[in-house]
């Protein structure tokens, strides 16, 4: 079976939002509020190739057209330096929350069709290092333990990761991470809005008090069937009434 044609890994990043957007219309509907960064210069290089944050819960994703294409992070000093000094507790929260992601090279047709692994387990060999915690999904199943809270991080502990990536990076203060938020205003319909620092997108979330959105156990049958009863006279409607 010949390799299939390259279209260039932006593509790959493109089919992995079209999921996510799609997932989040499904699950929660089209106007629920996210966060998304998809990085450039200097931000991809400290960090990644692209954020989500869903439900105060965050993601980093590096992006390879294919699997094979994964050796050329070894050519990244940052992700060198990433390996060899990791924090011991900063390790879980990267395990949880960097990615790397890859369409798969052979098949009978032209679909795009997405794998993911945790990003340190992956890439550590190419420097001689090993962690576990390999573990790769379709995107599908990635996608939806994502939403439902099983991947990726708090963001407070994003916070911390981000720290030390940009500390890796020579960064000094407040490490700079520039995102977008996406609400829906009820006059201009989609609106995104520009951030600069990790606190404002904890802001963000903050301010959305996200404990009155729907959760992802939302979708759940909030009822359960009771058995049928003999038919009674017909009484007049309440008033007052209130929907369950």
């Amino acid at each position: 079976m010949e390799p299939k044609t390259k279209i260039g890994e932006a593509q790959v990043q493109q089919a992995f939002v079209e999921h996510l957007k799609y997932a989040i219309s499904e699950k929660f509907g089209p106007k629920y509020p996210n966060n998304y960064g998809a990085f450039n210069g200097s931000q991809d290089k400290k960090y990644a190739d692209y954020f989500a944050g869903v439900n105060a819960q965050n993601i980093l994703i590096e992006f390879k057209e294919f699997k094979s294409e994964i050796s050329s992070e070894s050519a990244k000093p940052l992700r060198k330096k990433l390996c060899e000094t990791i924090s011991d507790s900063n390790l879980p929260r990267s395990i949880n929350a960097h990615f790397i992601s890859w369409r798969l090279e052979n098949s009978s047709d032209n679909n795009i069709v997405l794998k993911i692994d945790t990003y340190l387990p992956t890439v550590g060999p190419l420097f001689g290092k090993v962690f576990s915690g390999k573990h790769e999904k379709d995107i599908t199943k990635f996608v939806d333990d994502f939403l439902d809270k099983k991947t990726g991080i708090s963001n407070e502990d994003f916070e911390l990761y981000i720290k030390e990536l940009s500390n890796i990076a020579g960064g000094k203060g407040g490490a700079s991470f520039y995102g977008v938020h996406v609400t829906f205003d009820p006059v201009d319909g989609l609106k995104l809005t520009t951030f600069s620092k990790i606190a404002e997108l904890i802001a963000f979330s903050k301010n959305l008090n996200l404990s009155k959105l729907p959760s992802p156990e939302d979708d759940e049958p909030t009822s359960t069937p009771t058995a049928p009863t003999a038919p009674t006279a017909p009484t007049a409607p309440k008033r007052g009434g209130r929907r369950l």
